[in-house]
């Protein structure tokens, strides 16, 4: 709608400034109309007026709205990359602990841990990792899986040790909330 232009209800009738007379649409078979609303109708004629306004905005702004595209491309892309590295899910971490002997890294904090982990985690909380990676030197040659609460974080902890050197670190996908939801048994202690 422009500015200065009168209102239009939806039958096109002229209405004071400011006011919009909207009378519900139902389907009556062949085509929605102006009647006691029994089924509500979505039309393109109601949509139409955010359509145009959505239309005005990406006109007015290219620069706002070209960032704003961009941004959300390189999250994407940035999330897709990060899902798919490294990362394994919860059938793939068990069958790493049993066939070659993986160590769980669990980094959540301790009353988290204590809550519940998997059999033989051992626990480092992320914001001491750098403080106590000496711990895994032991276990260097083995896979090592980080399990996070949701596999955000797990990702910092995965870089940390592999600039240090650790050759297989994979992180657990969705962290322990996946591993509680798939159904593998937790230690609580």
């Amino acid at each position: 709608m422009r500015h200065g232009s009168p209102a239009l209800d939806i039958r096109g009738e002229s209405l004071p400034d400011g006011l919009i007379r909207r009378r519900p649409l139902v389907y009556t078979g062949a085509r929605c109309a102006p009647v006691a609303p029994l089924f509500p109708c979505t039309e393109t004629r109601v949509f139409a007026p955010m359509i145009d306004q959505l239309f005005e905005f990406v006109q007015n702004h290219p620069l706002l709205v070209g960032a704003f595209l961009l941004v959300l491309t390189a999250w994407v892309l940035y999330e897709a990359r990060n899902s798919a590295s490294n990362g394994v899910t919860s059938g793939e971490a068990t069958q790493l602990i049993n066939r070659e002997d993986a160590v769980v890294l669990d980094t959540r904090e301790a009353g988290d841990f204590k809550a519940g982990h998997i059999a033989g985690a051992r626990n480092i909380p992320q914001s001491r990792i750098d403080e106590r990676m000496g711990e895994l030197e032991k276990v260097k040659d083995k896979p090592i899986i980080v399990a996070c609460k949701s596999g955000q974080s797990a990702g910092v902890t995965v870089a940390k040790l592999s600039k240090a050197g650790y050759s297989r670190v994979l992180k657990l996908k969705g962290g322990m909330m996946q591993w509680q939801a798939d159904g593998p048994p937790v230690v609580k202690k």
